[in-house]
């Protein structure tokens, strides 16, 4: 699967931003941010187009309806943090923070996350196309009622992340650890290699009814 990159200048040539810039309905184009600290900051319906942050802090941030068009989010704490309803074109988080961040209902194209922990993140009901999870933790991560659409998790570790009533449209789960996945069913067409098909047996006997008897 081949992502389009984020398209930004290279950080050297960005201006620098600023915490007090983030204020709600603000538009920040062409920014680098270093560090910053946005813990608890209320900031809806921000626009950010052609940014570059590295180890800012996000925690418990209400930012619904985040738009971000070309970035790149580099060892940065989104702990708990609110951007549901948003959406993230050719994004790249790596090394990141996220357990608990809220973006259900957020539109993913062409986004990778590299090295993150989205343990307890909520994803529900996002469209997610072209989204690649790469050596990352997902545990009890909620995917209810997503849309995938050419996604792969790749070494990543997923332990009772919940898939229930979603819409898989190439879903790629080989070279993953899967461990007590809920929602089998919905994931019909997703694929998965050898090893993992013996691992997860017993969890899709137990979902469709199947008795096992020797």
């Amino acid at each position: 699967m081949k992502l389009t990159a984020p398209k930004i200048p290279h950080k050297n040539l960005l201006g620098q931003g600023d915490v007090s810039l983030f204020v709600t309905e603000a538009t920040l184009e062409d920014l680098l941010f270093l560090g910053g600290d946005f813990t608890s900051q209320r900031a809806t319906n921000v626009s950010l187009d052609e940014v570059w942050l590295e180890k800012a802090i996000f925690t418990q941030a209400n930012m619904e309806q985040l738009m971000v068009r070309d970035g790149i989010f580099h060892g940065c704490d989104f702990s708990a943090a609110n951007c549901s309803s948003g959406s993230c074109i050719r994004v790249k988080f790596s090394g990141g923070r996220m357990a608990g961040i809220d973006v259900s209902g957020s539109t993913l194209q062409d986004v990778t996350f590299a090295d993150c922990k989205l343990d307890m993140a909520n994803f529900r009901a996002c469209k997610l196309t072209r989204v690649k999870f790469s050596n990352c933790a997902l545990v009890e991560t909620d995917f209810q009622g997503a849309t995938f659409t050419d996604v792969a998790f790749e070494n990543c570790t997923l332990e009772k992340t919940v898939f229930n009533h979603c819409e898989v449209k190439n879903l790629d789960l080989r070279s993953s650890q899967l461990f007590d996945l809920r929602g089998w069913q919905s994931l019909r067409g997703a694929q998965i290699d050898t090893a993992q098909l013996t691992a997860v047996a017993p969890e899709l006997a137990m979902e469709i009814g199947l008795r096992v008897e020797d």
